[in-house]
């Protein structure tokens, strides 16, 4: 039975890339951005050279050969012009025209501050400069970053996100490892609040996750606590510093930063708990009296499927909003969408898709450790899986061989397609040991996001 359902999956699994023409023109965009990257050309030449390569399609409509070449061609050359737009590397008024001096800049911040270290880190977007202690303003562009003191997730009377701030200090050369977005970098500069903008709805949910984090560890001892907000929230408070190094050495660092499997966790959990609406619907379809068109519709299934989106979404902004969690939040909406508008899920299309959705709104994601985990483990899970389960094959017959076989197979799945990127950031201590661990935890996962859900909900009811 088990051997019958192993070949079901290894049937799916096998690429089919009849049709999938979205890959081939994803590929040409994101490559045009990395070329774009090495070599930056002018924005206005490659706009120019992109609407007479769309002049020459239309003119070679009728010979197919020739008119995918030239889309592909026309792929690249905007995705090098969706950088190039994006880059400031030329931009006369950059803030990294000024790294080395002192001066005053006025900017919001853009996103949750982080910790770092001792100390917490603020993302900002420079509206102005002066170089004479505020006295006259010129206009500037571009994002840095700002070490401000303080390991406290959230400060009542200094910045935090939609904050306008007014600094005064040194630019410095961007941090390592920042993305080429980051221009520079301040230490400790002279913070003062003018005002407060930026997304309220982003704001309430920011607020909404330190109010949670609060509940956790007021009902849980420390480093427990920490270690629970992280895994259900992505949150990193200080009490978690300690275990930090060791999440890093075994190779589980996923389990406590924003994660697509905890978002799939969760889409499963909310469609487990939403079934009820259309169960009568399911015993119709089982029975052969639904047409295919009736098993796609009905109000009940939509109100399932929106339910679980916007579960998806509201995560995907509480568990940190970043890559990782974004690109897990697209994917399984159009997991949840597919089936209720007639068509098949394909996840190296969704894969593309997502890629190019979140690449079109900023292709600096690119250079993100969080991506680039998350994507490539993904497609590692959909290539290398069935033939690890194929070398697993003796274990499955075991009494609770299945499950191992399987969480071993997606383990080694992942590690082998995300190895080279988790040596260069994380230094994990080996492989042997990442295997490990991450068959012993990533079971339990789920169960601790449930639990996290369950302290939350009831602490938002009544605490102890």
């Amino acid at each position: 039975m088990w051997q019958g359902g192993f070949a079901m999956q290894q049937e799916q699994q096998t690429i089919d890339f009849h049709g999938l023409i979205l890959l081939i023109v994803v590929g040409a965009w994101l490559t045009g951005i990395l070329l774009d990257s090495v070599v930056l050309l002018p924005t206005f030449l490659l706009l120019v050279v992109a609407t007479a390569t769309l002049i020459f399609i239309i003119l070679l409509w009728d010979k197919r050969q020739m008119r995918l070449i030239a889309v592909l061609l026309l792929c690249l050359l905007l995705g090098a012009w969706r950088y190039s737009s994006s880059s400031r590397a030329r931009d006369p008024l950059a803030l990294s025209t000024s790294i080395g001096t002192s001066l005053s800049v006025r900017g919001t911040v853009s996103d949750e501050p982080k910790l770092y270290g001792n100390n917490h880190l603020l993302s900002i977007t420079a509206s102005s400069i002066s170089h004479d202690k505020g006295t006259t303003w010129q206009e500037a562009h571009g994002q840095f970053t700002v070490e401000v003191r303080g390991t406290a997730i959230e400060d009542p009377y200094g910045a935090n996100y939609g904050s306008v701030l007014e600094l005064q200090g040194k630019l410095q050369p961007p941090l390592p490892q920042s993305s080429p977005d980051i221009l520079a970098n301040m230490f400790f500069p002279q913070i003062s609040v003018t005002d407060n903008s930026g997304n309220p709805i982003l704001a309430a949910l920011y607020t909404w996750r330190i109010t949670l984090s609060n509940i956790i560890e007021q009902v849980l001892p420390q480093p427990e606590a920490a270690l629970l907000v992280a895994i259900l929230l992505g949150l990193r408070t200080p009490a978690l510093s300690v275990l930090a190094s060791a999440f890093k050495a075994t190779g589980t660092v996923h389990l406590i930063v924003s994660s697509g499997f905890k978002v799939t966790l969760l889409a499963g959990l909310v469609g487990s708990c939403t079934r009820w609406l259309y169960k009568n619907e399911m015993n119709e379809i089982k029975n052969g009296k639904l047409l295919p068109a009736q098993k796609r519709g009905g109000w009940r299934r939509w109100l399932s499927t929106f339910l679980i989106i916007a579960s998806i979404a509201v995560y995907t902004v509480l568990n940190g909003a970043g890559p990782a969690a974004i690109r897990a939040g697209i994917m399984g909406s159009l997991l949840q969408i597919t089936p209720r508008i007639g068509r098949t899920y394909n996840v190296y299309t969704a894969l593309a898709f997502t890629a190019l959705l979140m690449s079109l709104g900023d292709p600096f994601v690119l250079w993100d450790v969080g991506f680039q985990l998350s994507f490539i483990g993904t497609l590692g899970i959909v290539l290398f899986t069935p033939y690890f389960q194929r070398l697993l094959l003796p274990i499955a017959h075991l009494t609770i061989g299945a499950i191992l076989s399987e969480t071993v197979a997606v383990t080694l799945a992942v590690l082998v397609a995300t190895i080279p990127i988790l040596t260069l950031n994380f230094q994990p201590a080996s492989p042997i040991i990442a295997i490990i661990e991450n068959t012993l935890t990533v079971p339990l996962l789920g169960m601790f996001i449930l639990l996290g859900v369950l302290i939350c909900g009831i602490g938002l009811i009544s605490l102890p």
